[in-house]
């Protein structure tokens, strides 16, 4: 009995021993993962550091040149990315002799997608001389006759 409870005392301390040294290791592989973690943050500030400085010596443009689509035929505009959409396309539904019309008649298009006209030029990110398509809203076509002879 005696023997048994040493085989047991000996298993019991072999296991602890084993456990002992697996937890040293994972924490020496967790120390050599945040060294490796403070490396990489050092290496995003040197690198935030850098883009500061190149837009700080080198400013962005303040400007973009769009083409407007206005009745199939291209307007080039230089955009300031302060304005508004809706300035842009007033001066180029302007430039095309298409400005009889209110601008809430008309629709902008980025490919099939609607924008917003009071959205800032900016937070669209045009790349340079892209294409928008300007074309009348459905339904804009013509005034409304009242008393019409089809409307009694």
């Amino acid at each position: 009995m005696e023997n048994k409870q040493q085989e047991n005392e000996g298993g019991f301390n072999q296991e602890l021993s084993e456990l002992k040294k697996e937890i040293e290791l994972e924490k020496q592989r967790l120390q050599h993962i945040e060294e490796e973690e403070m490396l990489e943050k050092q290496e995003i500030q040197r690198l935030d550091e850098r883009v500061q400085k190149l837009e700080h010596e080198h400013p962005r443009e303040k400007e973009v040149k769009l083409i407007f689509i206005v009745n199939t035929q291209p307007v080039e505009i230089e955009a300031h990315f302060d304005w508004k959409l809706e300035e842009a396309v007033k001066l180029a539904l302007k430039k095309s002799g298409n400005d009889n019309r209110p601008i809430g008649d008309w629709t902008v298009k980025r490919g099939d997608t609607v924008l917003d006209l009071a959205t800032r030029i900016r937070d669209y990110h045009f790349k340079e001389c892209e294409e928008l398509y300007v074309s009348l809203d459905a339904g804009h076509g013509g005034d409304l006759v009242k008393n019409s002879l089809l409307c009694r």
